[in-house]
């Protein structure tokens, strides 16, 4: 080997560990992270440790995350930051490997147990209450410039009895085994759309999306009232969309 590629292969190797070992408070206020992070509604503080190992709380709305995470220095020399990060709070855990480059940032392998009482805390303005713990399984989520650009995954939720308001009083359903799955729509929109595939129909029974800029909406058929039970409008198909809701998060 050449002299100038050894003088190159070490300053190469120093701007490497030089990176793993910048405090993690300071390459969370670097323009790599905030060009692409800067517009997602999350707070982060605590941080504590190095690129390389640390950890750190998150901030959503009230609510509190602790996570922690490992560097991959192999994906250093790919141009990606890849971390893989772990969350346990009370009625949930969830491990992903996160990972952010000059393009994109997103997140790979999520794996999560969301509990009853998480999720209640979530529905309660809404009105809603549902009981057994719903699994997620994503395989990647990439997000862009405030446009989504790549998704695939799926959330399972076994059934079971849920409490939803019907007029003045609360109605009860025996609800059966959902799944949803995710994508992203041509808009750049993240979605959820979720089906019963016990049932004899397995079209679609609502959907939930979630735009680059973090307005989520809630769209649902009348194929879902059929599955509660509910009756509705004798000239209404199967698809026609009975319930609507937007909200920016």
């Amino acid at each position: 080997m050449k002299g100038w590629h050894y003088v190159l292969l070490g300053l190469l190797s120093y701007v490497f560990f030089l990176a793993l070992s910048l405090p993690v408070s300071v390459f969370w206020q670097s323009s790599l992270v905030q060009n692409q992070l800067g517009a997602l509604p999350l707070g982060v503080s605590e941080l504590k440790g190095r690129l390389w190992q640390g950890s750190a709380t998150i901030h959503y709305g009230e609510e509190t995350y602790p996570v922690n995470w490992r560097m991959s220095a192999q994906a250093l020399w790919r141009g990606e930051l890849v971390a893989e990060l772990n969350s346990e709070h009370p009625d949930l855990t969830a491990r992903a490997t996160v990972f952010v480059s000059p393009f994109s940032v997103g997140v790979r392998s999520l794996q999560a147990s969301m509990g009853d009482e998480f999720i209640n805390s979530h529905l309660a303005d809404l009105g809603v209450k549902m009981h057994k713990p719903v699994f997620v399984n994503v395989q990647n989520i990439r997000w862009n410039h405030h446009v989504f650009t790549e998704a695939v995954g799926r959330l399972s939720w076994e059934g079971g009895t849920v409490r939803y308001p019907g007029g003045r009083t609360a109605h009860d359903a025996n609800l059966p085994r959902l799944l949803a799955d995710l994508t992203v729509l041509p808009d750049g929109q993240l979605s959820l759309s979720m089906v019963a595939p016990d049932q004899s129909d397995t079209n679609e029974l609502l959907v939930l999306r979630l735009s680059g800029q973090g307005l989520g909406s809630v769209l649902v058929r009348r194929r879902f009232l059929d599955v509660l039970g509910e009756r509705w409008a004798a000239n209404s198909q199967a698809d026609d969309i009975v319930f609507e809701v937007s909200q920016q998060f």
